[in-house]
């Protein structure tokens, strides 16, 4: 059976140094750790510089961005139905845009309200009803099924799902590659 050496640095061996071996010790740490701030503050100068080379820019360019992205919703939204048939999308050169359905949410009917839902709640199914008197929306999206095919429209409530835009950049082609794809059609 092989034994492990002690060796100095270890706390195992340091159990044995005298004053001396303490002080060449913390003259290493001393070092080590000079060098370890003096890393970090390179570092960190570094990382500054980069962030005032590309700082502004990107900040401009994520503002364009937006701007883009909320004309191009804006436009999406007004013209739906170029979207309705299957697919529910439209691929472009530069990407593809169109609907996803998104989560499930509880929504009164035309004319209900969340009060006349509680109202009917407090009566039919308690157990639907939160100590502070409001609908337990998340407990009856989870539950819909265990009411049954009319069970929450006696409730005043139907199951919806959104059509939420999207859209998708193709990153693996550039504004040039794509001119060039264009302009060759």
């Amino acid at each position: 059976m092989k034994t492990k050496s002690k060796k100095k640095g270890t706390t195992a061996g340091s159990k044995d140094w005298t004053v001396k071996d303490f002080e060449r010790s913390l003259a290493r740490r001393q070092a080590l750790e000079v060098d370890f701030d003096g890393m970090v503050n390179e570092m960190e100068r570094e990382i500054a510089a980069v962030r005032d080379k590309y700082g502004q820019d990107l900040a401009d360019l994520h503002v364009k961005v937006v701007m883009e992205t909320g004309m191009q919703m804006a436009w999406m939204t007004a013209n739906k139905a170029t979207f309705d048939g299957p697919p529910r999308s439209i691929t472009f050169a530069c990407g593809t845009a169109g609907y996803r359905l998104g989560q499930e949410h509880l929504k009164p009917f035309s004319k209900w309200t969340w009060e006349k839902v509680l109202e009917n709640l407090q009566v039919m199914n308690p157990a639907f009803v939160r100590q502070v008197p409001e609908v337990n929306r998340e407990q009856l999206l989870a539950q819909k099924d265990d009411f049954g095919k009319d069970g929450l429209a006696v409730l005043g409530l139907k199951v919806v799902q959104d059509d939420k835009p999207y859209i998708e950049i193709k990153r693996d082609q550039t504004a040039d590659q794509v001119a060039a794809t264009e302009g060759a059609a």
